[in-house]
């Protein structure tokens, strides 16, 4: 007979695990799609770049997508033939079998692989698609250098997934086998894995890995170009000539030998599948045994020799990989002697001197500063700017909030009030006055809402509350386009995001502006958190007299063969400037580098994202190579100053060369690192502006005679006796005495 009542509950069970499991679904669905909407929001207010959002959002759904189907597969196939093989036994043992789930499983399995692989992917698969070719070929293998850097890195993330994936459908085949069997038989027992269809099943799956292993193989002979050997990056003379022939027999050898072995289990003549097995493993072996002995008795010996070409194939990829082979190279004949016609025609370069350095500057503002404790100067910068009709070089500084320096830090005062730095000072480099202090110009215009110390949201144009200027007695209004509109939707979504629950209740924040991502680096790494932004932004004026902020940033990669590392990258490139309002905040990104098969790819990707005209007149006319890449050539040129047929100098070191002990922003003195003293042998420089942009040029001096360094200079000028009776009277009379940094000027080939 049967029980309505026990039916009608288990029926209304069933309805409410469906309903909880919808509204749960329901509500998981409602924070993504929130989620999505305030970072279009947020992309949108940076400088209409949500289709870059959009995008990655895309493919990384479709990456998410097949991953997760394709685990579904993989899990609902296992968990089939598991149950095909457990019903067989048991009809054939006469015994019961119950139901085991096989969807749910593998749904699941497909659900965690899709959350797992959501950061695993994508990137890979955006720069596989749109790569371009480098027109270089690696030394080795000749392939062009784009596929190490755009299609490799996605291959070898395929292979670690389809490899993973296969790991864990073995052991969850395993396991459910057990489970299987414990349930039907009350018992928990390991003997039930040698059942013969489950043997096999397993047995498959352990040697269908183990040739998919093999696929692995050439990335591994391609590993090698990027091993440490010799303090250098690449593959040495033991992995071209016994690892790579090794690798190649064996990505073919192995599925041979798996199939092989497999047929001789099926056949039941169990010992030739051993034998067969077990030939891997001592292949492994008899190769690492030869490797050692090629190197103790053939490469170790004859090290130099063995290893000279590598060495040069480390020389001519590195200098390639960070742009110093396209260096020009000068030979000075007497850099000691300057000419009046040599200063004559360069009298420009020398009037822009600057009299007094950064430091000294910076700590004068400061002092200078009568604006209130909580307005600073973050930083000191060089642009070249029109002051009464004239082009100068000028010292200029931001006069920007510092929100923890406030007095009073209520939520209205760093909500509401408190909202913005106002202006900048302005000195030329090459004047000061008869105190030898800068003469400063100050701008209590324009307001900076974006800067460098901006960490924190505010809201503008708040309903019945205005903002303070710097002079405290007068308030303003904001009247830029920047931020977002503070529509109730929005508060309440931005209270959720910040916790600020503030946002929703107050009536200040009615149909005001909520400006967000305010701090400049943050601001740009947002949008391309494919590029690494240099930490040392500088701000220029545009015609209209707003400041705005320049970002350098590089396009970077670890797969470059044979370069050597540095911070854990061996490519870099300064392919962008990234221009930010301090009023709006709108950021563009312009390319200067179209060479770079990096960002010709970025550009690929987002064709939407780097402007496509030519560069603002104020961006231009203050074109400065970033100092972080340039201290990297500098400090590899060391090194590699040596060409591809020097090796043996480059084995043996014997002409590696010291950076100066004094160091400069416009270039970077090199002394003979075997000994001590200190003379110059090199210098090198690099071009700014629009014209000469990022061009390096080496001044080699000549060796059988003593040009003299910086480190000399410094002691040079200390000697002289009337500067040492003035310092050391004013340190006896209680004053700190600051001697400024030494300057060295390129004229000629020469130095001054």
């Amino acid at each position: 007979m049967v029980d309505y009542k026990k039916e009608w509950l288990k029926k209304s069970s069933h309805r409410k695990i469906l309903f909880i499991s919808f509204a749960l679904l329901l509500i998981a669905l409602t924070v993504v799609v929130l989620n999505i909407y305030l970072q279009v929001l947020q992309y949108d207010e940076i400088g209409d770049y949500s289709s870059v959002y959009l995008k990655n959002l895309t493919v990384q759904i479709l990456c998410c997508l097949v991953a997760g189907i394709i685990s579904f597969v993989a899990f609902f196939l296992s968990g089939s033939f598991v149950i095909k093989n457990s019903t067989r036994y048991f009809k054939k043992a006469g015994m019961g079998f119950g139901k085991f789930p096989v969807i749910i499983p593998a749904v699941a399995a497909g659900v965690i692989t899709a959350v797992l692989v959501k950061e695993m992917f994508y990137r890979e698969a955006l720069l596989f698609f749109h790569s371009v070719s480098f027109g270089t070929l690696d030394p080795i293998f000749g392939k062009d250098i784009g596929y190490y850097i755009f299609q490799r890195p996605f291959l070898v993330v395929v292979h670690n997934f389809i490899s993973n994936l296969w790991i864990a459908g073995t052991i969850y085949t395993v396991a459910y086998y057990l489970v299987v069997f414990a349930v039907t038989n009350t018992e928990f027992s390991f003997k039930y894995l040698k059942i013969d269809s489950v043997m096999t099943h397993n047995i498959i799956n352990a040697g269908g890995f183990l040739i998919v292993w093999s696929f692995s193989f050439p990335f591994k002979k391609e590993d090698f170009l990027f091993a440490n050997v010799v303090d250098s990056v690449g593959a040495s003379f033991v992995h071209v000539k016994v690892w790579m022939p090794y690798y190649t027999v064996m990505t073919f050898a192995l599925p041979l030998l798996i199939t092989l072995a497999f047929y001789f289990y099926k056949k039941n003549k169990i010992k030739k599948s051993v034998i067969t097995a077990a030939i891997i493993p001592v292949l492994w072996a008899t190769v690492m045994v030869i490797s050692f002995m090629v190197k103790g008795t053939v490469a170790t010996p004859n090290e130099l020799a063995m290893e000279n070409p590598f060495l040069g194939y480390n020389i001519k990829m590195t200098r390639q990989a960070y742009g110093i082979d396209k260096l020009t190279v000068v030979e000075s004949t007497d850099p000691t002697t300057l000419t009046k016609e040599n200063i004559d025609e360069n009298l420009y370069t020398i009037e822009n001197c600057p009299v007094l350095d950064e430091n000294s500057v910076l700590a004068f503002y400061m002092q200078q500063q009568n604006d209130g404790s909580y307005y600073t100067y973050n930083d000191i910068d060089i642009i070249h700017t029109d002051i009464n009709g004239e082009k100068s070089n000028m010292y200029i500084a931001v006069r920007e909030l510092n929100h923890a320096a406030l007095p009073d830090k209520s939520y209205i005062n760093t909500t509401y009030r408190y909202t913005h730095g106002s202006g900048l000072v302005m000195s030329q480099l090459n004047k000061i006055n008869e105190k030898g202090e800068p003469e400063i110009v100050i701008f209590n215009q324009p307001k900076i809402y974006y800067g460098e110390l901006s960490h924190d949201y505010v809201v503008v144009n708040a309903t019945g509350i205005n903002e303070i200027n710097i002079d405290q007695n007068q308030e303003s209004r904001y009247e830029g386009t920047g931020g977002i509109p503070l529509t109730f939707w929005n508060r309440a979504l931005f209270a959720l995001e910040y916790r600020d629950m503030k946002l929703l209740s107050s009536g200040y924040a009615k149909n005001a502006t909520l400006m967000t991502n305010r701090q400049i680096l943050q601001r740009a790494q947002m949008v391309t958190s494919f590029l690494e932004i240099d930490k040392d932004p500088y701000p220029v004026i545009d015609k209209e007299g707003v400041v705005k902020w320049v970002l350098d940033a590089y396009t970077y990669s670890d797969q470059y063969p044979y370069s050597q590392y540095v911070n854990g990258f061996n490519y870099i490139r300064p392919s962008v400037k990234i221009l930010i309002d301090a009023y709006n905040g709108n950021v563009k990104y312009y390319v200067v580098d179209r060479e770079d098969p990096v960002i010709r790819t970025y550009m690929n990707i987002y064709p939407d994202l780097f402007e496509a005209g030519s560069l603002p007149i104020e961006l231009s006319d203050n074109m400065k190579y970033p100092q972080t890449i340039f201290k990297i050539q500098s400090d590899l040129l060391r090194k590699y100053h040596l060409s591809e047929d020097q090796t043996e100098s480059f084995y043996t070191q014997n002409d590696i060369w010291a950076v100066a002990k004094t160091s400069f922003d416009t270039g970077t003195a090199y002394t003979p690192a075997s000994d001590n003293r200190h003379d110059m042998i090199s210098y090198l420089s690099v071009g700014c502006g629009k014209e000469h942009y990022g061009e390096l040029t080496l001044v080699h001096f000549p060796r059988n005679s003593r040009t003299l360094g910086p480190y000399h200079a410094e002691i040079n000028i200390n000697r002289i006796d009337f500067l040492s009776e003035k310092m050391n009277l004013l340190r006896q009379s209680g004053f700190m005495v600051y001697t400024g940094s030494v300057s060295f000027v390129p004229i000629e080939n020469n130095i001054l």
